[in-house]
């Protein structure tokens, strides 16, 4: 019976989602790894029992709406517990504790369509929150029992590629969920999938952390002195990173931008070079620099609509543009089930390794990113560069 319990252990998936995201995760897995099964859910939190080969820490993404994954270890009662379920891990393990993902309690049995209470969810949750009192408590529990020259917990909880981290969730009423996985690139290296990017006093909407989210899952070759196309940009959350990173912007918005913005300047003399009031339909390749490196969309339209105009626009930039970087919004949980065929319309533009993922400051929308050949080769040299580094 013991090792039976075991093996059952050791085939467990855990997924991390944003809440109301769980219907979508699971229609994705039936399609694409019918092996795992649906077993256990709360709200943000999903696990999947494998009927194939046993799920292993250094499990890869198989949900584009998973934001954490890992093998799932079990449930503990106390910090004494999660020590125990620990114990084939070995030393040197991050120690990730955190609360399971905050947010509207909706069913998630059914496909769920937008509404007012999204937009008040949207606006009120950030990225990266702090931990709840409790959630304080329980690390400093399991971090006082680990004692002794031993030591199985690193000091810092940011994680590095490669580095094996232990998850223990939180949730008020609840034993606490334990479960590992081996830190990869795309994973946020703070507890819970996070990325640990913090919005500025200054920054004007929640568009800034998508886009700081997106660089650092994707590993965007970004450059200082790069000229960015903003397409749905008010009141200007997102052209404020790209000005902080050095990038020149050109705004597209019939709403208007924060006025701070026009007197902003950023690294190597970095600014808002115009703001174009108009509406996606309205905009023509023509309005926009002759050279532009990226193109940004978030515009409250569905993806096949926003898509097909970011296309338009695409089609006459293509001899300088590095990459897209496109915020779809999701009225209708369903509509990711067509993400297979925004990727490969995406392909057809002459983009090299789109990929579609939603990040820890998503809500009801989702991220689609691709690169020209010559942002493939600006990463191919970044990368060269940093383990030449090394």
């Amino acid at each position: 019976m013991g090792q039976q319990k075991i093996m059952t252990d050791k085939s467990f998936l855990f997924i991390c989602c944003q809440p109301g995201a769980e219907w979508t995760i699971k229609q994705e897995i039936a399609r694409t790894n019918p092996l795992l099964k649906s077993a256990f859910q709360r709200p943000g939190l999903i696990t999947f029992r494998s009927d194939g080969k046993p799920v292993t820490t250094e499990v890869s993404r198989v949900s584009r709406f998973a934001y954490l994954f890992g093998k799932s270890l079990g449930m503990a009662k106390s910090a004494e517990d999660v020590l125990a379920l620990a114990n084939d891990l070995g030393p040197s393990l991050r120690l990730h504790v955190f609360d399971r993902a905050a947010g509207p309690r909706r069913s998630s049995s059914k496909p769920e369509t937008a509404s007012a209470h999204l937009q008040s969810y949207e606006e009120s949750e950030l990225d990266n929150p702090s931990p709840s009192p409790a959630t304080k408590a329980v690390e400093a529990e399991i971090r006082a029992l680990d004692i002794g020259p031993h030591r199985r917990f690193l000091p810092d909880v940011a994680a590095e590629v490669g580095d094996l981290v232990l998850d223990v969730i939180v949730a008020e009423g609840e034993p606490l969920f334990v479960g590992a996985h081996r830190h990869q690139q795309g994973l946020g290296p703070f507890p819970g999938g996070h990325f640990g990017v913090e919005l500025p006093d200054a920054a004007p909407s929640r568009a800034y952390l998508k886009l700081e989210e997106a660089v650092r899952s994707f590993n965007l070759p970004l450059l200082a002195g790069d000229m960015a196309v903003d397409v749905g940009a008010a009141p200007g959350g997102a052209t404020y990173a790209l000005l902080r990173r050095g990038i020149n912007v050109v705004a597209v918005d019939p709403g208007a931008m924060d006025p701070m913005l026009t007197r902003f300047q950023g690294p190597t003399g970095a600014r808002l070079i115009a703001h174009l009031p108009m509406t996606v339909g309205s905009l023509r390749w023509e309005d926009l620099p002759q050279q532009t490196d990226w193109l940004l969309c978030d515009v409250h339209l569905a993806p096949q609509v926003a898509l097909h105009a970011m296309r338009r626009i695409l089609a006459g930039l293509r001899h300088s543009l590095a990459g897209v970087i496109f915020t779809l919004k999701l009225n209708q949980w369903s509509f990711a089930e067509h993400a297979d065929s925004w990727i490969a319309g995406a392909k057809k533009e002459g983009l090299y390794q789109v990929d579609i993922r939603q990040l820890p400051s998503h809500r009801q929308e989702c991220c689609l990113v691709g690169l020209t050949a010559i942002g493939n080769k600006r990463r191919g040299s970044s990368l060269n560069h940093r383990r030449n580094a090394r």
